[in-house]
């Protein structure tokens, strides 16, 4: 898809002032329990991509889960055709700097990646906790939860790629 996306880019660069894409790919875990059993668990995952213009100094944005070079190209034109429309609200153009565009790799510094710990110990935690509020006569209904997102980020511009992981 990468290279889909850097095909789309050359292909508009000379109808736009500016391109960029994103590919992204979300990963999220979540477990409930509640009053001493488990109620759900999901891993989940999903990936789409979305595409920036500028357009006659105006933004456009479009983006889709589809991943195709042919959907790549419908959401550049759409992109496109967002920033002609936003001329209409216009009331000053869109500058980019001209500083040389950076690129780098970032990653979220995590002492343990929860991605790594077994269902059953993400589990465990959570029972112990369960048991532990219902230990309070006050405590009706008894709920714990852990949520794990994970987004990996992949911009490509004018053929400059660099990669972020937010865990």
């Amino acid at each position: 898809m990468k290279d889909a996306l850097k095909n789309v880019l050359d292909g508009i660069r000379k109808t736009v002032d500016y391109a960029d894409a994103r590919l992204i790919t979300t990963r999220s875990e979540r477990l409930k329990v509640k009053n001493g059993s488990v109620d759900s668990i999901s891993d989940t995952t999903s990936r789409g991509f979305g595409i920036r213009v500028i357009v006659d100094g105006c933004w456009g944005f479009s983006s889709s889960s589809t991943l195709s070079e042919d959907e790549a190209a419908r959401v550049a034109q759409e992109a496109i055709e967002i920033a002609r429309a936003t001329r209409l609200l216009k009331k000053w153009d869109i500058d980019l700097s001209e500083e040389e565009a950076k690129v780098d790799t970032y990653q979220t510094r995590i002492v343990k990646n929860p991605f790594e710990v077994s269902l059953d110990d993400k589990i465990k935690i959570l029972l112990e906790a369960d048991k532990i509020m219902r230990r309070n006569a006050a405590v009706k209904v008894a709920e714990g939860s852990m949520q794990f997102p994970d987004r990996q980020v992949v911009p490509e511009h004018r053929g400059l790629r660099h990669r972020a992981d937010h865990l």
